[in-house]
C-alpha cells in the first residue's frame, strides 16, 4: 500500500516538472520571432496568384446520369412531339382535300338536283299537257259516243177547220212526239217537263223555263232511248187537266188573236254518268196543220250539266238521283 501511493507521487512529481521546463524554455523562442522582419502576404498577386479548386460533388455521376437520362427522355418526347405535329400537319391536309371533294359533290349535287328539277317541270309540263291532250281525247270520244237527244212531232193532234182547230181524226186529238236519239250510246231518260201554255197575240212567246225551278216529273227507271228505239209519248191535248187552256184555241177566229205552245224540256244521263238536258218550244201553225220550233236558245237548247248543280227533285226530296 504504501508502495502503490509512492509510485503515485513520483508519477505527478515528474509530471509536474516537465511541465515547469516546457514553460520556461518559450518565452525565448517568442522573443526570438519579434526580433525577425515580418515577411508580407503575397497571396493574390502574380507571385502567388489565387486558385480555386473545385472539388466535385459526391452525387456528380447520379447527376450527370439523372442529366443524360433527361435528355434521352426529352429527345424521345420531342421526336413523338415532332412525330404528332406531323401526323395533325398530313391531318390537316387530308381535310382540307376532303373537305375541297365534299365541297365539289356539293356543288355537283347541287347542280343535278337543278338538273332534275328543270327535268321534272319540263316532264311535268310534258305530263300536264299529255293529261290535257288524253283529256281532250277522252272528252273528244265521250262527245263522239254520247247520247244526242232531241225532240220530235210526229202528229199534231189539232187541224184547222173553218177558222176553228178541232181534234185530229187519226189522232183523236192526241199530240204525238218523239225523243230521239241521235247519239251512238243509249240515253237514260231521268226527267220530263212539258207544257202548252195559250198566249194572247201571235208574236210573244211564253215565259222560258227554268230548269232548276220549273222541274217535270221522273220517268220510270229504265226509260231509254236509243237510236233504233226512240222513246215515244202522246198527250190528250183536249184533256183540260193536261192544257187547262185549249178552251181559249177553240172558239172561232182564236187562231188569229192568239197562239198556243208546246213548251217543255228532258233531262237524261249517259253510261259514263254524264247528265244532259234538251229544251224546246213548238208554237201551233193553223195555216199548215202543224207545230214548229220557235224561240231561241233560251228554248231550244241542248247541253250538259253537272249532276251536283241539279237539286233534288221535289217528288224524292233529298234522295240521290241517277
Amino acid at each position: 500500500m504504501r508502495f502503490r501511493c509512492l509510485a503515485i507521487a513520483l508519477a505527478l512529481l515528474a509530471a509536474f516538472s516537465s511541465d515547469s521546463r516546457g514553460q520556461s524554455k518559450q518565452p525565448p523562442a517568442q522573443s526570438k520571432q519579434s526580433t525577425q522582419p515580418s515577411v508580407p502576404d503575397q497571396r493574390g498577386t502574380d507571385q502567388v496568384p489565387l486558385t480555386v479548386k473545385i472539388l466535385p460533388a459526391q452525387d456528380a455521376e447520379k447527376q450527370t446520369e439523372k442529366a443524360e437520362r433527361d435528355r434521352k427522355e426529352k429527345a424521345i418526347i420531342d421526336e413523338k412531339l415532332a412525330f404528332e405535329t406531323q401526323r395533325i400537319a398530313d391531318y390537316t391536309d387530308r381535310l382540307a382535300l376532303f373537305t375541297v371533294l365534299l365541297f365539289i359533290v356539293a356543288i355537283s349535287q347541287a347542280g343535278l338536283f337543278v338538273w332534275q328539277l328543270l327535268e321534272m317541270k319540263g316532264a311535268g309540263r310534258d305530263t300536264k299537257s299529255a293529261a290535257e291532250a288524253s283529256l281532250k281525247q277522252a272528252n273528244a270520244i265521250i262527245d263522239a259516243e254520247r247520247p244526242y237527244v232531241f225532240f220530235k212531232i210526229t202528229h199534231p193532234g189539232l187541224v184547222a177547220q173553218n177558222e176553228r182547230l178541232i181534234p185530229d181524226i187519226e189522232t183523236k186529238g192526241r199530240l204525238h212526239f218523239e225523243l230521239i236519239n241521235a247519239g251512238k250510246t243509249p240515253a237514260m231518260l231521268d226527267e220530263f217537263k212539258e207544257l202548252y201554255p195559250v198566249i194572247e197575240g201571235i208574236t210573244d212567246a211564253p215565259t222560258p223555263l227554268d230548269p232548276m225551278k220549273d222541274r217535270g216529273r221522273l220517268l220510270p227507271i229504265g226509260t231509254i232511248s236509243t237510236a233504233s228505239s226512240p222513246f215515244s209519248r202522246a198527250t190528250n191535248l183536249f184533256n183540260e187537266e193536261t192544257v187547262p187552256e185549249i178552251r181559249k184555241m177553240l172558239t172561232p177566229m182564236a187562231s188569229e188573236q192568239r197562239r198556243i205552245f208546246f213548251q217543255g224540256f228532258v233531262r237524261y244521263f249517259d253510261a259514263f254518268g254524264n247528265h244532259y238536258i234538251t229544251g224546246f218550244l213548238a208554237a201551233y201553225s193553223p195555216l199548215h196543220s202543224a207545230w214548229a220550233l220557235r224561240g231561241g236558245k233560251e228554248y231550244n237548247y241542248s247541253r250538259q250539266e253537272r249532276r251536283e248543280d241539279i237539286p233534288p227533285h221535289p217528288d224524292y226530296p233529298g234522295e240521290d238521283q241517277p
